[in-house]
């Protein structure tokens, strides 16, 4: 793929994904197709902040999981109403990392 377009990707959306795999991402990037780009550029991608206002608001019910993919630990999150509160709290801290990584999982088993 070209460098600009590489770049264009970044621009818009370097914050979704880890700091530190953001080269490995890069390297898979350059060997990906140019007619493909317009696919990479729509790949679903949740934005870390929005997650963590999601978590924070909708969170005990497990709504922030079940959004990233995580049927089964936003399903027991449901039914434990958060971790009986312990893992809500829990999740403000560590959610936006999780959403990176799933970010970049995502982003990977297209490329």
């Amino acid at each position: 793929m070209e460098k600009s377009k590489i770049d264009l990707f970044f621009a818009g959306h370097a914050e979704r994904f880890p700091e530190n795999k953001l080269l490995i991402l890069r390297d898979r990037m350059e060997k990906y197709p140019d007619d493909r780009f317009y696919t990479l550029q729509t790949a679903k991608a949740h934005d870390p902040l929005i997650m963590l206002l999601i978590s924070m608001g909708c969170g005990l019910f497990g709504v922030d999981r079940f959004l990233l993919g995580q049927i089964g630990l936003g399903f027991l999150k449901l039914i434990t109403l958060g971790g009986f509160g312990i893992w809500y709290i829990i999740d403000w801290f560590v959610i936006m990392e999780a959403t990176r990584n799933e970010n970049f999982e995502r982003i990977m088993d297209r490329l």
